[in-house]
């Protein structure tokens, strides 16, 4: 028999209150995978604003046609040289990703 096939809820929560919390979101059988993963090491998770900051970006980059800086802008509650620099920023990412 292996221990670790009996690792319950009520020992995540010994361990941590957020890998209970885990537990409850992904399952225990997904924190398990998680811990043999990533077990030991700082694993990041962003807030939602940075993911969907970067959708919002790639998006601004394909609506962007050269002169609706300011149509952009309104629509994204931004402004016109945020605007100008996350396409800046999108031509920058692009031609790096083609140099590599």
């Amino acid at each position: 028999m292996n221990v670790w096939d009996d690792v319950k809820k009520e020992d995540l929560k010994e361990v941590s209150e957020a890998m209970s919390a885990l537990a409850d979101i992904v399952g225990v059988p997904a924190v398990k995978e998680i811990v043999h993963a990533f077990g030991g090491s700082t694993l990041y998770i962003p807030m939602p604003e940075a993911l969907l900051r970067r959708r919002r970006d790639c998006l601004i980059y394909e609506e962007f046609n050269g002169c609706n800086h300011r149509e952009l802008a309104a629509r994204y509650n931004l402004s016109c040289r945020q605007i100008r620099n996350i396409v800046q920023a999108q031509i920058q990412a692009q031609k790096d990703q083609q140099s590599r």
